[in-house]
């Protein structure tokens, strides 16, 4: 009896092994994964389909973006061209963006096709003020609106601008990435993020308010599968529901 436990004890350990050697072999994390696509669809009928390209060097090259429900027959892109420290962001009508990147590789400025520019202020790795600057004909000739971001435990916890205040909670035991609601609209806008939290965030108050719920469906590797977005429209109204599907390189 004692040999049998032994035996089944080992081959319970060999299983596991083996398992975690593949899928360490594997190389298959949160860290090295790219997303491929994102399916976007809600409950009011609109659909959006992005497919992301990469160049050799694993920057975002383009997104192309086809319209699939209320929004059928919008075919869109934005190409993305890399020179030094800037990025230009092309849209399919030919309207372009600069983005300047500073020495971490992080989103520095953006000037906009207008002559708004935005530009950020990181705390380390962390976004710590987000400034736009709108033309204004007396002096200074640019009104700035400031957001300001304030962190706990790796998380944003907090992102204030004028008259609006956001707050959220985490589930401690997900990982924050690119497919996180805080981060998928950046990079679908800029091909990068410029906001991070160590965490995935489960709900959104706006002024104390509950303003946005988010579930997930995770793989084996820690990856965002399925994001689904439930928005309150406030007393009486019925709440909107957004899924974002993800699928990866590997």
């Amino acid at each position: 009896m004692k040999n049998s436990a032994l035996i089944t004890f080992l081959l319970t350990a060999l299983i596991i092994c083996v398992a975690v050697s593949c899928k360490k072999s594997n190389g298959i994390s949160i860290g090295n994964s790219r997303i491929v696509y994102v399916n976007y669809t809600n409950t009011n009928g609109q659909a959006n389909y992005y497919r992301i390209v990469y160049d050799g060097n694993n920057n975002v090259d383009s997104i192309i973006n086809t319209g699939g429900g209320s929004d059928t027959g919008h075919n869109g892109f934005l190409a993305l061209n890399y020179l030094n420290s800037s990025f230009s962001i092309t849209d399919e009508n030919n309207n372009s963006n600069i983005v300047d990147i500073n020495t971490s590789l992080q989103i520095d400025t953006i000037f906009s096709t207008g002559t708004n520019y935005t530009f950020m202020l990181y705390n380390g790795s962390q976004i710590g003020s987000v400034n736009v600057n709108t033309p204004i004909s007396a002096y200074p000739y640019y009104m700035t609106s400031i957001t300001d971001y304030t962190y706990s435990n790796g998380d944003i916890a907090a992102v204030n601008a004028t008259g609006a205040a956001e707050t959220y909670d985490y589930d401690q035991s997900k990982s924050g990435q690119i497919g996180d609601p805080q981060r998928i609209t950046e990079f679908l806008d800029y091909g990068r993020a410029y906001t991070q939290s160590a965490h995935l965030a489960t709900d959104m108050y706006l002024n104390g308010t509950w303003q946005e719920k988010y579930f997930y469906n995770i793989d084996s590797y820690g990856r965002i599968q399925q994001m689904t977005r439930v928005i309150n429209n406030g007393t009486g109204g019925t709440n909107d529901t957004a899924y974002y599907v993800y699928g990866y390189n590997l």
